[in-house]
């Protein structure tokens, strides 16, 4: 049995597979059914209209769309960014592109490799591929791209 602190409210709770407390689960519940229900009634509004309709704050209607929820009914209409790259995407953290880079780069490492040679002195850092690292080289690979286009 594993013990969580609920990241909205704070609450310890037993930890089922979902990120929140039960109560602060229902809540987010009854928050996505009324964004639903004003989808229904007002098919092709757009996040602001969705926003003041239902009187639920933007950010948790775009958790909504990261999460891949809303995307049949409502379009994030270029307001989600992958966060590798920039580009506009309509649901989740990364583009499609960024995605397959990814899995790439981890698929090509699950392939039986030598290991690599240690340098005299290295530290165990000098010798792993980091994410981190990805993310920062494809931020400025983005910023050159953008300053060549102007």
């Amino acid at each position: 049995m594993e013990v969580r602190n609920c990241p909205r409210c704070g609450k310890v709770f037993v930890y089922t597979g979902f990120n929140l407390c039960p109560a602060c689960r229902r809540e987010e519940e009854e928050l996505f059914e009324r964004v639903e229900a004003f989808l229904r009634s007002h098919p092709g509004a757009n996040l602001e209209e969705v926003a003041e309709g239902t009187g639920i704050a933007k950010e948790i209607i775009l958790d909504f769309i990261r999460s891949g929820r809303l995307v049949t009914t409502l379009k994030a209409d270029g307001l989600l960014r992958c966060e590798i790259c920039g580009r506009p995407i309509d649901q989740g953290r990364i583009c499609k592109e960024c995605a397959g880079q990814l899995k790439r780069g981890l698929v090509k490492e699950k392939t039986p490799q030598a290991p690599p040679e240690r340098k005299e002195g290295a530290t165990w850092r000098e010798h792993r591929l980091h994410i981190a690292d990805l993310l920062k080289e494809k931020a400025g690979e983005a910023d050159r791209r953008r300053s060549e286009k102007k």
